[in-house]
């Protein structure tokens, strides 16, 4: 069957790693679905809701799948993003909690500097006392 009778896909949603497409029913019982992307078999493609697995090689260097001639809606996504956009939405989480926790306890400028002393009492900075008594020397 000619090609162009498989029926034209709509992009309904698209990103770098994410794809939505819709299908029209045809008059075919199987047709290739071809992304345009180097194979790699982190690509998923979700048809109707289900996984239909690793997608194969086609025109020598494309992921790409087979799929009915049925009307389907496609979601196509690519493996790793899960995980890279998982892993920023849980770093961000953190550094709000942390940014909460650093402005609910207060600043730690707001401590008192500690008082250090000499040996025998006398604070850090006052002049040291006569050993000699008062009128100190000659």
């Amino acid at each position: 069957p000619d090609p162009a009778d498989a029926g034209a896909v709509t992009v309904v949603e698209r990103t770098p790693t994410h794809l939505e497409l819709t299908v029209p029913a045809s008059d075919v019982e199987a047709r290739i679905l071809r992304l345009g992307e180097a194979w790699d078999p982190r690509w998923r493609l979700t048809v109707d809701g289900e996984d239909v697995g690793e997608p194969m090689v086609v025109d020598g260097y494309s992921s790409g799948w087979s799929i009915d001639g049925g009307e389907h809606r496609l979601e196509v996504d690519f493996g790793p993003q899960r995980a890279v956009s998982t892993s920023f939405v849980v770093s961000m989480a953190g550094l709000v909690g942390v940014s909460a926790l650093a402005v609910l306890t207060g600043d730690a400028t707001e401590r008192p500097a500690p008082r250090w002393r000499r040996r025998g009492g006398a604070p850090a900075g006052a002049p040291p006392a006569d050993e000699g008594g008062e009128g100190g020397g000659s």
